[in-house]
């Protein structure tokens, strides 16, 4: 059968058409996967141009319209046919770095007492971890950086004491800023009187605890750089607590018992009791003619732990109160200042080494001021020997009563030609001349020198009665 012309025209028309159509749809598809020159894809007129345009002129090209439209014309007369595709231009999506959820947390709350007052005076710690909180004056607390996690809590007076018994929970998730930590522990204010009832100032405090069913454990003490009018400490429940605070003004005692669930407790410590003996040290002599004299005091029990250690001004009674029965070493040696003359140097004679408490009341000691004797030393390093980086060597010097189990407390003054003292050391370097900085009673002593780079030198030497200045030479041989 033939066709008319007509027929024909339009069966080519319809293919034309169809062959259109499936050009705009590749052209559609190649727009929508981003195909270009050097990725696969047809080369579009201006394409190649587009695409090696440098990244930072395509940054700041401006946007593109958020839809392109495309068109194709196909054939030709009444046979042509007009087809548009629209085609979705490609956004780039630009993720926002993922952030790292955190790993650590922070642990807040308050410590508290068995009857609900705050504890100012402790240390909260996260056991196994090493991190601690000294707590604010109304008990709180905070300790940041917790791993994630359940942690156990203790309570203490240090870094590393966690000894209070803790009434409840003591383990809580890092994150928990509501936590109440109930401690069996007793917060103690000391404050100190003289013997007219006035409030009188100290600058450390010693302890003596001991718990009602053991034996003394001791309480460690304070320390501060300036004298107050009192203190709090936290101890522990169902104990003995003897105390002695110390400053310019003397030394004063007290005993407390503390309660078997604990709380908050006040102290007034004085310069005698009548419940515990206090030792009497009476001065004769001529106070008068040393500037500014001070004493160093030392009592040990031989029977407990009591030991008190303390620096006044030289007066002519000075009391030691809230001693136990007992026996006690006792040593005390007086100051001499800078400057100091040999012949004008005095020092304590008379006194026991030994004295023993049987009961409550004053324990009178005398004690007279005759002349003494500044111990002078050369410290002289063997030719061998050459300081390293710049370090003078320090040594360790001591100097031993005879029959004595321990050595004085000393600093030892550097003198030079004119004879200016210029500073005390605990250990001097070598090279120098020193002195000591308190006199010596009559009598035997040994003389120990010895450093990290020299061999232990010892010497024995005699004080006498007149006194003056006892000068050795120490030569230093090198390891």
């Amino acid at each position: 059968m033939m066709m008319s012309n007509n027929h024909r025209r339009t069966a080519g028309g319809t293919l034309a058409v169809i062959a259109g159509l499936v050009v705009v749809v590749s052209f559609a598809i190649w727009a929508l996967a981003g195909a270009g020159p050097g990725e696969g894809g047809s080369a579009v007129p201006g394409a190649a141009a587009a695409s090696s345009q440098p990244e930072s002129e395509a940054a700041l090209s401006p946007p593109l319209a958020p839809r392109a439209q495309a068109t194709a014309t196909i054939g030709t007369g009444s046979a042509s046919a007009r087809v548009a595709a629209v085609v979705e231009d490609e956004q780039e999506v630009v993720e926002a770095p993922m952030s790292t959820p955190p790993q650590t947390a922070a642990l807040a709350g308050r410590v508290v007492m068995v009857d609900g007052q705050p504890v100012a005076s402790v240390t909260v710690r996260v056991e196994g971890l090493g991190l601690h909180q000294a707590v604010a004056g109304d008990g709180s607390f905070r300790i940041e950086e917790a791993p994630l996690g359940q942690h156990r809590l203790s309570v203490g007076t240090g870094e590393r004491d966690g000894g209070f018994e803790l009434i409840g929970p003591d383990h809580f998730d890092a994150g928990d800023e509501a936590i109440v930590l109930v401690a069996r522990v007793s917060q103690v204010t000391f404050t100190a009187q003289d013997r007219d009832g006035a409030p009188a100032l100290f600058r450390s405090l010693s302890l003596e605890v001991t718990p009602h069913d053991g034996t003394p454990m001791g309480g460690g003490g304070a320390y501060s750089s300036r004298e107050r009018s009192s203190t709090t400490r936290a101890l522990p429940p169902n104990c003995t607590v003897r105390a002695w605070a110390k400053g310019s003004q003397g030394i004063f005692a007290g005993t407390i018992e503390t309660p078997l669930d604990g709380g908050a407790l006040d102290l007034v410590l004085r310069s005698d009791s009548e419940d515990t003996a206090t030792l009497e040290l009476r001065v004769s002599g001529g106070i008068e003619r040393l500037v500014e004299p001070r004493v160093h005091l030392r009592v040990r029990g031989l029977d407990a732990h009591t030991y008190i250690a303390a620096e006044q001004a030289l007066e002519r009674t000075m009391l030691v109160p809230g001693l136990a029965p007992g026996r006690y070493s006792l040593e005390v040696s007086l100051m001499q200042a800078s400057g100091t003359e040999p012949e004008e140097a005095l020092a304590l004679t008379g006194l026991p080494r030994e004295f023993e408490i049987e009961g409550p009341g004053p324990i009178p000691i005398d004690a007279v001021l005759a002349p003494g004797a500044l111990v002078g030393l050369e410290l002289v390093p063997s030719d061998s020997w050459t300081a390293e980086g710049g370090a003078e060597g320090a040594v360790t010097v001591e100097v031993t009563p005879q029959g004595a189990e321990r050595p004085l407390e000393m600093e030892w003054w550097q003198v030079t030609d004119a004879p200016l003292i210029q500073c005390a050391f605990d250990m001097p370097p070598v090279g120098v001349r020193v002195r000591s900085d308190r006199s010596l009673a009559p009598g035997a002593y040994e003389l120990r020198v010895e450093g990290e780079d020299f061999q232990p030198f010892i010497q024995d030497f005699e004080v006498g009665v007149q006194g003056g200045l006892v000068e050795l030479l120490v030569p230093l041989v090198t390891k």
